[in-house]
């Protein structure tokens, strides 16, 4: 099955006059041990503060709550161009499975210091931050998390959590036609 995926691939690449590599991603990921995940009032609140309140669209194809709510709009290729069907909220700098493993000292002498040079008016930066600071931060603060739809959040193909950073990060800057031709083809993979 796998090879039969890279050759149609490698056909597709031919058609749309574009090149790459096909590969199988294979990592090691650790996590201290840790609760099972569930959302918190104080999580429930800073998502909705974002997806709903703010409407935010997703950081890659700009699909909004309002739109996937909107009949005519969440059928719209143009508004919803991977028929995204729910607003998700990412943790993107530290996951949080990761929150227990995070060193105080590094976080505040590393990103507490980046962070309070981006956004000099929030008081939380400007002293060190406690473990349960941290661990608060990482769940409940917007700095730590992203709006993205299910697609681009979860997806095998386009999701931040399945494929690599240098193919994720650009997809918002992709000509509309090198993303029309890659989303066609993918399609038939799925």
């Amino acid at each position: 099955m796998a090879e039969q995926i890279i050759m149609d691939a490698k056909k597709v690449a031919k058609q749309v006059k574009i090149h790459g590599s096909f590969r199988g991603l294979k990592e090691a990921a650790f996590y201290p041990e840790h609760e099972k995940r569930h959302e918190t009032k104080k999580y429930r609140a800073v998502h909705k503060k974002l997806v709903v309140e703010k409407d935010l669209p997703c950081l890659i194809c700009g699909v909004k709550h309002s739109d996937l709510n909107d009949e005519e709009k969440r059928v719209n290729p143009k508004i919803n161009p991977f028929a995204a069907k729910q607003m998700e909220t990412h943790h993107h700098i530290i996951e949080w499975a990761l929150a227990n493993a995070i060193d105080v000292e590094k976080f505040n002498n590393i990103l507490r210091l980046h962070l309070k040079y981006r956004h000099p008016n929030e008081e939380l930066y400007c002293k060190p931050m406690t473990k349960e600071d941290i661990r608060n931060w990482v769940d409940h603060h917007e700095h730590n998390l992203w709006v993205l739809c299910d697609v681009h959040h979860r997806h095998k193909f386009f999701g931040i959590h399945e494929i690599t950073g240098p193919m994720w990060n650009p997809q918002n800057l992709l000509l509309d036609d090198f993303e029309s031709a890659i989303s066609e083809k993918i399609g038939a993979f799925i």
